[in-house]
């Protein structure tokens, strides 16, 4: 009687070299599979992309070319203000402008140096967890609302983001 011995090396229950080989062959046949949960897992990232970006709230500036007034369109939502504010206006100013037209509404406080931060937006505060953000044409602005000059062709957004 001979004893036999298992084979050292394996691969998926075939020999290594074997193994090896059919494994590539059976993946082949999975990686549609794979592409397909790819894709469909950028759509999901997608949605909830657009879903955490519905409570930003966009501030654009346009100037007439002529040196008149600066318009404003302040969205919220779905809501979109629109007022004309002086050359040379600050965010804060304008959004003060805006809360004396409209049913906007705004807190925050002033820090020496930095200026006046936003802290609440139509009634939505910040808390532990979010805190309100502005950016200058897609950057975060390193100043308060109130040291900001609006510009021609400024685009304010304000983000109600999660503290990192």
């Amino acid at each position: 009687n001979k004893i036999r011995f298992p084979s050292r090396k394996k691969f998926f229950g075939y020999p290594a070299r074997a193994g090896f080989f059919i494994f590539m062959v059976k993946f082949q046949n999975k990686s549609k599979y794979i592409l397909i949960a790819f894709v469909l897992a950028a759509v999901a990232l997608s949605a909830i992309f657009l879903y955490v970006s519905r409570d930003n709230i966009i501030l654009e500036n346009f100037s007439a070319a002529t040196g008149e007034n600066l318009q404003i369109s302040l969205k919220v939502g779905t809501q979109t203000y629109a007022l004309g504010v002086e050359p040379g206006a600050t965010v804060l100013q304008t959004m003060q402008k805006l809360s004396t037209e409209s049913d906007f509404s705004f807190n925050g406080r002033e820090f020496p140096g930095l200026g006046y931060f936003v802290e609440e937006i139509n009634g939505i505060k910040g808390n532990a967890d979010k805190f309100w953000a502005y950016y200058v044409n897609d950057i975060l602005a390193s100043v308060g609302v109130s040291q900001y000059v609006l510009k021609t062709g400024d685009i304010i957004n304000f983000k109600y983001e999660k503290i990192i």
